[in-house]
């Protein structure tokens, strides 16, 4: 089966103009016999793999080599490469180590030529890895994730959809046989309302903050005191051991398919009603989330769950810290 060569362009126009000529043919003329394709989204790298099947070599005749020959006389070059390699199969040949394939400043070299004549193996297995712009990942992998959250109060937890999808799809699966897409990487801002945090404060407490607002403004030393107490505990959000509780309330569904990679806690200054003296604290989380697309997923679905009730025992324990080292300040 051949392919447009437009298309074959598109996708392989990151190995340089003579590589894309030289897989074309070898497709045409079904050497190459298989075809897949990784694309690391983190690291934006395009990794292919192509399975060439040569023969035994006992029966590569005048023909087959007349078909090398006919699309290449001298070996193709390969642009932008970080990775080069291949062997043969089953006898495990080095194509570097036989320099059939050689690598210089970015650039790589396949002579197919002198693969057939030294190579035994009746399949050979070559992988090309390249480094691919931005524009590329942007347009490969498309991801949503709905703004607007559900709160079940009764269950305590908020929900929101996430959806990642792979564009151009039906291009990527008739050029490839196989085609993954590994180490995708998107960010989720979750916006933490102030009364979402007061809720969680035990109302002693509460009481002592607005009491402490209404108070620095008096000139009490202990209400400054108290204020400034207060916005260390609650910058204690910032450090590995919340950051570590704040990945224990937040889980994805379905797991095979995502994962939380990492959350960033923003602090913001806040004005709360009733206290009107500027406080630090939660306002955003930064949440990396992660998945894959492999096999026939093109689209993956799920849901972001926050569990209100750890983020309550995160709240209390911070809010025991500031009671525990103001209890003798007057507010």
């Amino acid at each position: 089966m051949s392919f447009d060569p437009a298309i074959l362009s598109s996708l392989f126009s990151t190995l340089g103009n003579a590589a894309t000529t030289g897989i074309q043919q070898l497709i045409n003329s079904q050497i190459i016999m298989h075809k897949g394709a990784t694309f690391y989204h983190r690291t934006s790298e395009l990794e292919f793999a192509f399975l060439l099947s040569l023969g035994d070599e006992s029966s590569r005749g005048s023909n087959f080599l007349n078909k090398i020959k006919s699309i290449t006389t001298k070996p193709v070059e390969f642009e932008n490469i970080i990775e080069l390699n291949g062997h043969g199969i089953p006898k495990n040949e080095n194509l570097v180590d036989l320099g059939i394939i050689t690598i210089e400043s970015g650039r790589g070299k396949i002579d197919f030529g002198k693969l057939l004549r030294e190579i035994k193996s009746n399949t050979v297995f070559i992988k090309v890895r390249v480094k691919v712009h931005d524009d590329f990942k942007r347009s490969l992998v498309y991801s949503r994730i709905d703004q607007t959250s559900r709160h079940f109060e009764n269950e305590k937890k908020i929900e929101t959809n996430i959806e990642i999808a792979l564009d151009y799809a039906n291009l990527w699966k008739k050029v490839f046989d196989q085609f993954t897409v590994r180490d995708i990487e998107f960010p989720f801002h979750l916006q933490i309302s102030p009364e979402t945090i007061v809720e969680q404060i035990p109302q002693k407490n509460r009481e002592r903050i607005i009491s402490a607002g209404e108070q620095i403004g008096k000139g009490n030393k202990d209400a400054v005191s108290f204020l400034r107490i207060m916005t260390e505990c609650f910058l204690s959000f910032e450090k590995d051991d919340k950051r570590d509780q704040l990945m224990d309330l937040i889980s994805v569904t379905p797991d095979d398919k995502f994962y939380i990679k990492e959350i960033y806690p923003t602090m913001h200054s806040m004005v709360i009603a009733k206290i009107g003296h500027p406080i630090i604290l939660p306002g955003t989380l930064r949440i990396i989330i992660g998945a894959m697309l492999e096999g026939d997923n093109i689209t993956l679905r799920g849901k972001l769950t926050i569990d209100l009730k750890k983020f309550s025992k995160i709240m209390s324990d911070i809010s025991n810290d500031i009671q525990n080292k103001t209890q003798k300040l007057k507010v």
